[in-house]
């Protein structure tokens, strides 16, 4: 067989273990939970076991010709685009995410079909350490979901004072808005006073207007808040 010949016959493998792969993972009758193929999804979701998971890359590997580890860690993903690096972000599973970006840098700021990167999959799960993990190996902290939310949001709502700073510290957009408002928004409707002092702290505009025409301020005051009022004024 030419050399060529053997390409083609190992990109056709290839594709056709990914089609494979592509229906276990739409299908609602599958094994694989409507995510990734069974042997990843149990160890990134149940046990996070680093070991089984290249146990497992490996048997991928051998089964089928020519494909690489970032090519099982990045295109294999479920019906919603979410691949490997989003199930360990939103699980907190920091060794597997660690190998992830190793051999697959490129999945840092991938994102699924509503626009959530990895970061923020981290953030909203609340997995501060899995999050400082992503910006130390620089993930984009201005990535937003389909209707908006930023990572800064996410933080807002979880009261997380040293999310907020991490990612402010990195760039983060002070007054990225949704339909209800900017992180600022979030938190004073949260009742995060710490996060709201940081926020006005850092810059934040406390006369923005959301969708409804309400400002942080406004806000604070129709809640009946006081001392978040003091603070913004």
């Amino acid at each position: 067989m030419t050399t060529s010949s053997a390409k083609e016959k190992g990109a056709k493998q290839f594709h056709q273990q990914k089609k494979v792969i592509e229906r276990l993972l739409t299908s609602a009758n599958g094994p694989c939970d409507g995510y990734l193929p069974p042997h990843i999804h149990y160890h990134l979701h149940v046990d996070g076991d680093l070991n089984e998971l290249e146990a497992s890359v490996r048997a991928i590997q051998d089964s089928t010709a020519n494909v690489t580890v970032d090519e099982i860690l990045t295109d294999f993903k479920d019906a919603h685009k979410r691949s490997a690096i989003h199930f360990a972000a939103l699980n907190g599973r920091r060794k597997v995410l660690s190998y992830i970006l190793e051999h697959a840098p490129g999945a840092l700021n991938a994102v699924d079909e509503d626009g959530r990167s990895p970061l923020l999959y981290a953030v909203k799960a609340n997995e501060f350490a899995t999050a400082k993990l992503l910006l130390d190996a620089g993930a984009d902290t201005n990535v937003v979901e389909s209707n908006g939310t930023s990572c800064l949001h996410e933080a807002a709502a979880h009261g997380s004072v040293r999310a907020c700073k991490a990612l402010l510290e990195r760039g983060a957009n002070l007054n990225a808005s949704t339909k209800n408002g900017t992180p600022l928004h979030i938190a004073v409707s949260e009742g995060h006073d710490k996060v709201v002092d940081t926020l006005v702290e850092a810059g934040a505009d406390v006369n923005t207007r959301n969708a409804h025409g309400v400002t942080p301020l406004l806000l604070a005051t129709l809640m009946h808040k006081p001392h978040v009022v003091a603070n913004l004024l």
